[in-house]
């Protein structure tokens, strides 16, 4: 950002012309965001069909440069769907900082999450851990939420299509003409759909965790996570240590999951206060916590030596505790659970009206548990399907780096190529020990690079082609 312009900003004099006369006014974020960066409000349309419809504001926090000649920013879109994008604000300011070298990072709120009109579901997690347990969407709290919801927006309008358009919008406002977009997981098909929507204003993309825009989740999940513990099986199978004190894995997990099916079995877990609390677990939970565990690498680390414990013992303690965690974690104000529901409700669940979805999910750990949940909140709080239009394919010639991690249940490597064939000037980087989020680990340093070059010349990927080295518990050895 150049100095004078900075200097405008701040004083909140910036006005940009683009089809009409506006003004967005940044100041200091205070300790918020760090001591340089800058916030304003832009304020949007929620219907952009009817200009007399309720007008909503969206939080926009600027991370300035560091040098006076800008180049073009570094937009970032949150994942999710419904996560708050001011939680992405230290991917610049710490993992990335060379970034800020020469390019602004920009962070503009998705509607429906953050401080930008959020809609909010299942607070008391807390307060009420049974709920995270049987079933993922607890029908009850989703028709209370959406009740609530209708009282300050109407979910139709808060889909991808409606935010890339804000995004575009708030862009005029700040003066941007064209951008390098950074999209994690599900800000990745926010990202295609921007490049979709505006080829000329996108110098070049980083999609991390690729999720295709015609994805139909969560239908994939039960493929994507049946072939990441796969992988897992097999390359315990492949460590003589692993192999050695878990030769019976795959039946060990099997097992797990027949016992739980025919009962849920009760267990204890610390809850966010720290007091105890018992829990049921069944089928879908101890699923859904696998599911969770393989996102990370370190826990699915872990994950041999748990399944092998718990088999044995019982006790589903570690699993329950991990489904509760990440459940707090996610559910607990950085993911908008109204609007994540809004948007599986408009864009993905109407495409699995005609598929047999026992047939697309037998044989997987799963199951049909993640359609049937999705489904099942869908009728609770419902939202009209969007237009075949959104669905619609693109080619685009943008540079564009693609990451994925090897045991990504949810957006692996199959997923990226998939829409690599869309964007044939891409490099796509698998990440053999990450999970969800591979350019975070050995690949960091090449996101950064990418982001300021902007260009595919000279990438080349760091990491060494060398799987997860399973934990092994002293003692442990066979049966």
């Amino acid at each position: 950002m150049r100095l004078a312009r900075l200097l405008g900003l701040v004083l909140g004099l910036l006005v940009v012309t683009s089809g009409r006369s506006s003004a967005l006014e940044l100041e200091p974020c205070g300790e918020q965001f760090g001591e340089s960066a800058l916030c304003g409000w832009a304020e949007v349309s929620e219907d952009r069909a009817d200009p007399e419809s309720r007008k909503i504001r969206l939080r926009v926090v600027v991370l300035p440069s560091r040098g006076e000649a800008a180049a073009e920013p570094v937009v970032m879109f949150p994942g999710g769907p419904g996560q708050a994008t001011t939680t992405l604000i230290p991917l610049a300011s710490q993992l990335y900082p060379g970034v800020l070298e020469s390019r602004d990072a920009v962070f503009i709120g998705q509607r429906g999450s953050g401080e930008s009109n959020a809609m909010h579901c299942l607070e008391g997690l807390t307060s009420d851990p049974a709920l995270v347990f049987g079933a993922l969407w607890n029908r009850e709290r989703m028709r209370e939420c959406h009740e609530r919801t209708l009282e300050f927006a109407d979910p139709s309008h808060y889909t991808t299509a409606e935010y890339v358009a804000d995004v575009a919008e708030v862009l005029d406002l700040l003066g941007y003409e064209r951008i390098v977009i950074w999209g994690g997981s599900g800000g990745t098909r926010i990202g295609q759909a921007f490049i979709r929507e505006n080829p000329e204003r996108v110098l070049a993309a980083v999609l991390d965790g690729v999720t295709p825009i015609d994805y139909a989740m969560p239908l994939p999940f039960s493929e994507y996570a049946q072939r990441a513990w796969q992988r897992v099986v097999d390359d315990c199978t492949s460590q003589p240590d692993c192999a050695g004190a878990y030769p019976a894995l795959a039946a060990d997990f099997d097992a797990l999951l027949r016992s739980v099916a025919e009962a849920p079995v009760s267990t204890v877990i610390s809850a966010g206060d720290g007091s105890p609390a018992t829990v049921q677990v069944g089928a879908g939970d101890l699923a859904y916590a696998v599911r969770g565990i393989l996102y990370n690498s370190r826990a699915t680390a872990k994950l041999p030596a748990e399944i092998h414990r718990a088999a044995r013992s019982g006790d589903l303690s570690f699993f329950a505790q991990s489904l509760y965690d990440r459940a707090r974690a996610l559910l607990g104000g950085v993911v908008a659970v109204g609007l994540h529901i809004a948007s599986y409700c408009a864009e993905d669940i109407p495409r699995l009206a005609a598929v047999d979805i026992e047939a697309a999910t037998r044989g997987t750990f799963i199951g049909s548990y993640l359609v049937d949940e999705y489904r099942g909140a869908c009728e609770a709080f419902p939202v009209p399907a969007a237009s075949q239009e959104w669905y619609r394919a693109f080619e685009s010639s943008v540079p564009t780096l693609l990451l994925s991690g090897y045991y990504d249940p949810s957006t692996p490597d199959l997923s990226a190529e998939r829409v690599q064939r869309s964007l044939p000037n891409s490099r796509h980087i698998v990440v053999r020990n990450s999970g969800h989020g591979a350019g975070f680990t050995c690949a960091r340093s090449v996101v950064e690079d990418f982001l300021v070059s902007a260009s595919l010349d000279g990438v080349v990927d760091p990491c060494a082609d060398e799987p997860i080295h399973f934990e092994v518990r002293a003692g442990e050895s066979g049966g």
